[in-house]
């Protein structure tokens, strides 16, 4: 059963390690506002949310809509979704909790966050049949993503001057963050199979998603990428819902960047 998105415990304990492939995400190649769907089932095993909301953005200097720049390893082509308040990955194999879990995204307006779910293991078949996980399974945590600096605005975006959501700031999840939340809340035949991409539809953007390759940082937090990098300490409930909203909120009234041109 899917847990509300801001209700957060995490937990300690030990883990039964994954043999699972190396896997790294770009979006590179996708067109500007294209569908991401089963584009990577076949080549990974990995999908991504069975709507059109989750799409890819190409930055507007290569030709595409994308106010977005200086992203990791001269990508320029990120993910983004147009409504609701996530893009769901689902992972066939599971991601490995025994190394970390790293992205790059940018989020200038209100931060972000992601979702870990858990089951006995996950399937993908084709791109015509969207039945993996899609965001099921049993909640095993919620990781807060602070707001990235907008170096665009000011002339400081290399790769497409005046972008706004530039740079791309890179998090790191620990795998003991990862081993933990699994161990904790989830069972010993499961793995960690979907991953909610959350924040506010349109006015945040991911790229180069990596799992099962990097070695533990031996961190035992969110991680901590060029911009701060995700909290190693988790508020109480009410407390999240406060920071998911209220702040959100005030957020927003002051200062409101376009993910799109």
């Amino acid at each position: 059963m899917k847990f509300n998105a801001f209700l957060v415990v995490f937990g300690l304990a030990a883990v039964t390690s994954l043999q699972a492939s190396s896997i790294n995400i770009t979006f590179d190649g996708l067109g500007d506002d294209t569908p991401i769907g089963c584009y990577f089932c076949t080549s990974d095993g990995v999908d991504f949310s069975a709507n059109v909301t989750t799409q890819s953005l190409v930055q507007s200097s290569s030709g595409g809509s994308g106010n977005t720049g200086d992203q990791p390893n001269g990508d320029t082509t990120s993910m983004y979704f147009t409504s609701g308040s996530a893009a769901v990955m689902d992972v066939a194999a599971g991601i490995d909790p025994t190394q970390d879990l790293t992205f790059y995204y940018s989020s200038p307006n209100n931060g972000g966050y992601i979702n870990l779910y858990a089951d006995a293991g996950g399937y993908i078949t084709d791109e015509n049949d969207f039945s993996g996980y899609v965001g099921d399974g049993d909640w095993l945590g919620t990781i807060t993503l602070p707001t990235t600096p907008n170096d665009g605005g000011g002339g400081g975006c290399v790769s497409n001057p005046g972008a706004v959501y530039c740079p791309f700031v890179l998090e790191d999840i620990s795998a003991a963050t990862l081993a933990s939340d699994l161990a904790t809340n989830g069972s010993g035949s499961q793995q960690i199979v979907s991953i909610d991409f959350g924040g506010s539809a349109q006015q945040i953007a991911f790229d180069d998603i990596s799992f099962n390759s990097l070695p533990p940082s031996g961190g035992g937090g969110g991680g901590g990428g060029g911009g701060g990098g995700g909290s190693g300490t988790t508020p109480e409930p009410g407390t999240m819902f406060l920071l998911g909203t209220g702040m959100v909120g005030i957020s927003m009234a002051a200062r409101k960047f376009k993910l799109k041109k």
